[in-house]
């Protein structure tokens, strides 16, 4: 309840804030209104946003967010470029890319993605 209302409620205040998005570039604005996203998904990038809506664990959206911007460079992405990417990946790319401390495998978390997804059908 408090991740619904807190995404809705940092989102208007973002819009009363005052601040003259048309002056701002495209960059600016992005930035500005991915904030409410990143507090529904618990994450601190764009990229890792884009990772967590297409169903991957949060505890590694960061890692492959991070992979994924590295591959697509300062070009925007979408969200299905981002799940593409994912689809491409191979178990040691999830293996290189799981927390130091997980308890989890790259397969577990690739498991994981792909059931939470409907890619593994």
């Amino acid at each position: 309840n408090l991740v619904n209302t807190g995404t809705w409620g940092l989102s208007a205040l973002s819009r009363l804030s005052g601040i003259d998005f048309d002056s701002l570039s495209e960059s600016e604005r992005r930035r500005i209104n991915i904030i409410p996203a990143m507090l529904y998904y618990g994450v601190k990038s764009e990229d890792a946003v884009l990772m967590r809506m297409n169903s991957v664990p949060r505890s590694i959206a960061e890692n492959l967010g991070q992979e994924f911007r590295s591959n697509m460079g300062d070009i925007s992405a979408s969200v299905h470029e981002a799940r593409e990417f994912l689809k491409s990946l191979s178990v040691k790319d999830w293996e290189q890319r799981r927390p130091m401390n997980s308890y989890l495998t790259g397969r577990d978390y690739k498991d994981i993605w792909e059931l939470l997804s409907g890619e593994g059908r």
